[in-house]
């Protein structure tokens, strides 16, 4: 599924509006029930995914822009954002339940210094920051303190990173 028009969810219309690449309103949708729609997701099969925040659902609608149908999960509470992960897996941020944390590290060692890409080991830590959504602060480690930073991603309910599976996890 691929479209050049872009999709803005209208928090206050309770609607998903539809724009053309040059800005040109061209229509909207909307299901009952859906309230306050916050993040808008695509499936490579034309499903449309909206997180809706006034409900704690996120409301599936087809390639059409038809409903389809809703659901939600125990943990879900505020759904505000959503992104699909290798094609398939959809996650969700739910914004009120206090487990999203932000996450970056950087090395001390380039892999130029420690002989190539497959000596993530050898890199060392230099900082992870980390920050909390639950207690809205930063946690600032050195390698010293490495573990209070996995402890933290660990406990998180969605953990947000540039290639953090690819490199920050690895080191």
């Amino acid at each position: 599924f691929q479209t050049s028009d872009c999709y803005v969810s209208s928090y206050d219309g309770d609607e998903v509006a539809v724009y053309s690449a040059g800005g040109t309103y061209l229509r909207s949708f909307t299901a009952p029930g859906l309230d306050r729609p916050r993040g808008v997701a695509f499936v490579t099969d034309g499903r449309i995914y909206v997180a809706s925040e006034g409900t704690d659902e996120v409301f599936v609608f087809d390639e059409d822009e038809q409903y389809l149908t809703q659901f939600s999960h125990a943990e879900l509470s505020d759904p505000t954002g959503m992104a699909l992960v290798d094609g398939t897996e959809l996650h969700v941020c739910s914004y009120a339940n206090d487990q999203v944390v932000v996450f970056d590290l950087e090395t001390q060692r380039s892999f130029a210094e420690v002989g190539g890409r497959s000596q993530f080991h050898h890199l060392g830590v230099s900082v992870g920051v980390a920050y909390r959504y639950d207690a809205d602060e930063f946690l600032v480690v050195t390698e010293e303190r490495i573990d209070e930073l996995i402890d933290l991603l660990l406990d998180a309910t969605l953990v947000v990173g540039y290639n953090i599976k690819g490199f920050d996890y690895e080191v």
